[in-house]
C-alpha cells in the first residue's frame, strides 16, 4: 500500500510540474504575439500540445493505478477529483494533506492558466484588428466590396478586413 500511495504522490507531482510548464507556455506565447513572432507562436503552440498531452496521459495513469489497487468499487474512476481520489487512500493524515496541498496548487494553477488563456486570445484579438485597421487604412479596403470564398458578392458589406479575428 505505501509503494502505492508514493507512486501517485510521485505522479500528482509531476502533474503540477507539468501545469508550472504549461503556464509558462501561455506567459511565452503572450511575448510572441507582441513580438509578432511566428515561429515562437508555433513552438509554444506544439509545447502547450505536448504539456496536455503528458497531463492527460498522467491522469490515465493514477485513475489506472486506483483501478487497480481498489478495483472492487463500484464507481466510474475516470470522472473522479483527484481530491476523492486522495480521500480513499490509506494515507496518513500528515500524507494526506501534503497530497491535498498540492492537488490545491494545482486547481489554483489551471484557474490561472485559464485566464491566461483568455487574456491571450482577447489579446490576439485586439491586436489583429489593430493591425486589420491600419491594412484597411493603407489599401483604403473599406470601399471595396466583400466577396466570400465562392466569388459572390457577400451580403455584409461594413468593411473589408485584410486579416480578421474570430473568436
Amino acid at each position: 500500500m505505501e509503494k502505492f500511495a508514493r507512486k501517485i504522490e510521485q505522479l500528482i507531482c509531476q502533474k503540477k510540474t507539468l501545469y508550472e510548464k504549461l503556464q509558462a507556455q501561455f506567459v511565452e506565447e503572450k511575448k510572441h504575439v507582441a513580438q509578432m513572432n511566428i515561429d515562437g507562436l508555433w513552438e509554444t503552440t506544439a509545447e502547450k500540445k505536448s504539456l496536455a498531452m503528458s497531463i492527460d496521459a498522467i491522469r490515465h495513469e493514477i485513475t489506472s493505478l486506483f483501478n487497480e489497487q481498489y478495483s472492487g468499487l463500484d464507481m466510474d474512476v475516470a470522472d473522479m477529483a483527484l481530491f476523492d481520489i486522495i480521500q480513499r487512500i490509506s494515507l496518513s493524515a500528515e500524507e494526506q494533506t501534503r497530497l491535498n496541498q498540492t492537488v490545491a496548487s494545482i486547481r489554483d494553477l489551471k484557474r490561472h492558466i485559464r485566464v491566461l488563456a483568455d487574456e491571450n486570445q482577447r489579446f490576439v484579438s485586439e491586436y489583429l484588428s489593430v493591425i486589420d485597421g491600419i491594412f484597411s487604412t493603407i489599401t483604403n479596403a473599406g470601399r471595396k466590396e466583400q466577396y466570400s470564398r465562392n466569388g459572390m458578392l457577400s451580403k455584409k458589406t461594413e468593411t473589408t478586413h485584410l486579416i480578421r479575428a474570430e473568436g
